[in-house]
């Protein structure tokens, strides 16, 4: 009988002003690689995992019925390629074409996750970020020793042996380890009624992130306004209100704003569409090509900016959507991870984030069409930038360019 897999993924982002020196809980060590230099393959190679963000973007925004997500296209990516250590030819195949980097050999890939995570967890002092892996293992099924030591010395990951027949211990215990990595804020990522003997192995990825905006919002200034939602309704919302130098450009489709974090090391771009144009078109007009042509033609500019605050939790299965991404066989019965142990297919490849805005920054958990660019004006004219209907939302690191997270807000 085949043994399932589960493959977890947890994220916090806090963009908030309270210290907190308990951010990540938990005494199992994270991710702890010193800072190292991408080398130009593997910046080509965060070129290819931003794309895999915009297409994972792309297949969400266009299959969920959620009006509002939050997702860590890093945290999958290092999750999935985790499991590339364990999976053998077509399955492999397919996952690492799906990463776009198919190219590239396992120690490449185990090479450049590691760089990757040095440097998100080195860019910025007054950020915190913390990347924590662990795998949970049935006593009953012998997982092999190959695979064991890869995902350990590449990727930190913690081992654990726990007996599956005691369900409800086991989804305590690492529901435990889950609530502690991300500060408490995911606490019930599993139910005593999704393991048991059938399942081989857990493996989970957790993203804690907590930053102080560079320059914090007035909450005095923060006041009552609205916001209308896609489906045509308004709602009445705590809009923020701050008038800063930003980094901001303006096409036909969107007006860009980047907010820095900290010291600047990471930030956030918001992208709001012209009010005229669908979700769903908007989603579609964003892409590795459309990412690009923002960051290279953002301009410093004074703005008005009227942002709202917001607070979401948000859980998405990713078979669904890694199967139209291009993992066919690698989600079925038919996959081949025989490099991980005998009869095993995945079953669940969970991801579920908490985010929090205010006006002091930003704390976030976890467990995607050419137009004509408008050069912004010269500093002394004042842009008004009211995000008072959807829009799309982004971290990312500054050193490599790594989109962290993507979001999209339709309803408040």
């Amino acid at each position: 009988m085949k043994k399932h897999l589960y493959w977890l993924l947890l994220i916090v982002v806090l963009i908030s002003g309270c210290s907190d020196s308990n951010s990540g809980g938990g005494d199992e060590p994270r991710c702890t690689y010193p800072i190292q230099t991408l080398t130009r393959n593997q910046q080509v190679m965060t070129d290819s995992a931003n794309n895999f963000a915009f297409n994972f973007l792309k297949t969400l925004n266009s299959t969920t019925e959620d009006p509002n997500y939050f997702v860590s296209p890093v945290s999958a990516s290092l999750l999935l390629s985790m499991i590339t250590n364990g999976a053998v030819g077509e399955t492999k195949d397919e996952i690492k074409s799906v990463l776009g980097l198919s190219p590239y050999t396992q120690g490449d890939v185990n090479a450049f996750c590691r760089a990757l995570v040095s440097n998100l967890l080195n860019t910025d002092k007054d950020v915190t970020v913390n990347i924590a892996n662990s795998v949970w293992i049935n006593k009953t099924y012998e997982i092999k020793q190959q695979f064991k030591d890869s995902v350990k010395n590449n990727y930190e990951a913690g081992l654990n042996v726990c007996d599956f027949s005691q369900n409800d211990l086991t989804a305590n215990t690492i529901n435990k380890w889950c609530s502690d990595h991300t500060n408490g804020h995911i606490k019930n990522m599993f139910s005593s009624s999704e393991i048991d003997g059938s399942v081989a192995m857990i493996l989970v990825n957790a993203l804690y992130f907590k930053a102080k905006w560079a320059n914090s919002f007035d909450s005095d200034l923060t006041a009552n306004d609205n916001f209308t939602n896609e489906d045509g309704s308004v709602s009445f919302v705590k809009m923020m209100n701050k008038q800063l130098t930003a980094s901001y450009v303006k096409n036909n489709d969107f007006s860009v704003v980047e907010l820095p974090y900290g010291e600047g090391g990471y930030s956030m771009v918001i992208a709001l569409p012209n009010s005229q144009l669908s979700q769903l078109d908007a989603a579609n007009r964003i892409s590795s090509d459309t990412w690009k042509q923002w960051m290279g033609t953002l301009g410093t500019q004074t703005i008005n900016l009227q942002m709202p605050k917001y607070q979401m939790d948000y859980s998405c299965n990713m078979n669904s959507i890694l199967y139209l991404m291009g993992m066919k066989n690698a989600l079925t019965r038919f996959a081949d991870y025989s490099d991980i142990g005998k009869d095993v297919h995945i079953n669940l490849i969970k991801q579920k984030t908490y985010l929090n805005i205010d006006e002091d920054g930003t704390e976030a958990a976890a467990i995607t069409s050419g137009s004509s660019v408008t050069s912004p004006g010269p500093v002394s004219n004042v842009i008004n930038m009211k995000i008072n209907h959807p829009f799309f939302f982004f971290i990312k690191e500054k050193r490599t360019g790594a989109i962290l997270f993507e979001g999209r807000i339709n309803k408040l």
